[in-house]
C-alpha cells in the first residue's frame, strides 16, 4: 500500500491550489459555472494518457434526460484537463434521450472504442409495473483519430452492436455494458455483460460474446442468479475485477501504454476447458454492482468467474464497497502498471452536487 500511495505523491505535490475556487481540488467536477455530473464511464489509458468520461448535463444542476458523456484527460490521475464532450444524444437516434453509462476499450486494430447504452423515453402507455422507464439499446462509438493524444472527437457507429434480450425475459432494465474479457492467445472471444434485473426475482447481468467487437454478438446467458433479497431487483453499472495475491511486476506491466475499463483479459489465474476448446480463466474475482438506484451503496461479491458465469452460490456474502452513503456507480481500469484503479461518483444530495474520486484496489 505504501508503494501505491507513493506513486501519487509527486503529482499531488505539483497541484496548484486556488483558494478562491469553491470546488474540489483532487476530484473531477463540472468546470462550467454549473453542470450535472454523475456515473463515471469508460476509464481508458491510451498512448500514455488517461481518459475519464462521465454522465454529463452541461447546463443544469440536476439530473435530466439528454445526458451525454463528459471527458477529461490526465498524465498522472491527479491533474485533469477538460476536453470536448465525447457523446451527445443524436436527434431521432437510438440515444435521442440520453447516452447512458458504459465502458471503453481499444480494439484489435488499436482504435479506442466506447460501448454505451442509448435510451428513448417510453410513452405513458408503454410503461409496465416494475419495468424500465426507457427503451434501451447498446451502441458503439470510435475515436475519429486514434493518434490524437486527447481523443477529442468520437464517431458513433450505426445500429445496435448487441441483439436485444431474448423475448419473454421480463427485465427491469438492460443497460451499462462492461467488457468482461478481451481476446487472448488462448481464446478468440470478447465477453461483455449488461446490467439487468429479472422481474420479481433478482438483479443480474446478461452476458454476450463475439469474436468481433463490432458485430456478431451472441447471447450467452445470465452472469448469475439468486433468490437472495440482497441482490435487489436491478443491477446498474456492474463491473468485475480479477484479484491477485501477488504484487504487479515490471514484466507484467508491459502493455505499450494501453489499458481499458474491463478485467484486462484475465492475464493471470488458473484455466478451465470451455465448450469451444479454448482455455478459460478461473480465479478470484470481485463482482461489484450498484443496486436499483443511487440512494443504495454499491455491493461487492468475492468469487470465481469463467466463460461468462460468476459462481454466486460459492461467492462470499455481499460487502459494501464503501462504508459511507454517498458513493455510487463505480467503474474501473487496469492500467499499464497492472494497478486496478477504481473511480466512483460521490454525491451530496443536499447540495445537488456530484464529483468523481479515484482509488486503487
Amino acid at each position: 500500500m505504501a508503494a501505491l500511495l507513493a506513486s501519487f505523491a509527486a503529482p499531488l505535490a505539483r497541484v496548484a491550489v486556488e483558494p478562491r475556487v469553491a470546488r474540489p481540488i483532487f476530484h473531477l467536477a463540472p468546470t462550467a459555472p454549473r453542470g450535472w455530473i454523475n456515473d463515471p464511464n469508460g476509464p481508458l489509458l491510451h498512448n500514455g494518457t488517461y481518459h475519464l468520461f462521465w454522465q454529463n448535463v452541461p447546463n443544469s444542476s440536476e439530473w435530466s434526460w439528454g445526458l451525454g458523456w463528459g471527458h477529461a484527460t490526465s498524465k498522472d490521475l491527479v491533474q485533469w484537463q477538460p476536453q470536448p464532450v465525447a457523446l451527445e444524444p443524436s436527434p431521432g437516434g437510438l440515444d435521442r434521450h440520453g447516452c447512458f453509462s458504459g465502458c471503453a476499450t481499444v480494439d484489435v486494430n488499436g482504435v479506442p472504442t466506447i460501448l454505451y447504452t442509448g435510451v428513448i423515453r417510453k410513452a405513458p402507455e408503454e410503461m409496465e409495473p416494475g419495468g424500465s422507464h426507457q427503451h434501451e439499446a447498446q451502441l458503439l462509438a470510435v475515436a475519429a483519430d486514434p493518434d490524437d493524444p486527447e481523443l477529442k472527437e468520437w464517431v458513433k457507429l450505426p445500429g445496435q452492436f448487441l441483439p436485444q434480450p431474448p423475448a419473454g425475459m421480463h427485465l427491469t432494465g438492460w443497460r451499462d455494458p462492461f467488457i468482461l474479457q478481451t481476446p487472448t492467445a488462448g481464446s478468440p472471444w470478447w465477453y461483455v455483460m449488461v446490467g439487468a434485473g429479472l422481474k420479481d426475482k433478482c438483479g443480474t447481468a446478461l452476458v454476450y460474446r463475439s469474436k468481433d467487437l463490432k458485430q456478431g454478438w451472441e447471447y450467452v446467458g445470465p452472469l448469475c442468479e439468486s433468490a437472495d433479497a440482497d441482490m435487489h431487483t436491478m443491477w446498474e453499472c456492474p463491473i468485475m475485477a480479477q484479484l491477485s495475491s501477488k504484487p504487479p511486476t515490471s514484466a507484467a506491466a508491459a502493455s505499450n501504454g494501453h489499458a481499458s475499463s474491463h478485467v484486462n483479459s484475465f492475464a493471470s489465474g488458473h484455466s478451465a476447458p470451455h465448450s469451444d476448446g479454448c482455455s478459460q480463466p478461473i480465479g478470484r474475482h470481485m463482482l461489484c454492482v450498484s443496486p436499483d438506484y443511487c440512494v443504495n451503496v454499491p455491493l461487492c461479491y468475492l468469487g470465481s468467474y469463467a466463460a461468462g458465469r460468476f459462481d454466486m452460490a460459492a461467492a462470499s456474502s455481499p460487502q459494501r464497497l464503501d462504508l459511507g452513503d454517498i458513493l455510487y456507480a463505480p467503474n474501473m481500469l487496469t492500467d499499464d502498471q497492472v494497478r486496478t484503479l477504481h473511480v466512483s461518483a460521490i454525491m451530496c444530495f443536499a447540495l445537488h452536487a456530484y464529483s468523481l474520486v479515484t482509488g486503487m484496489l
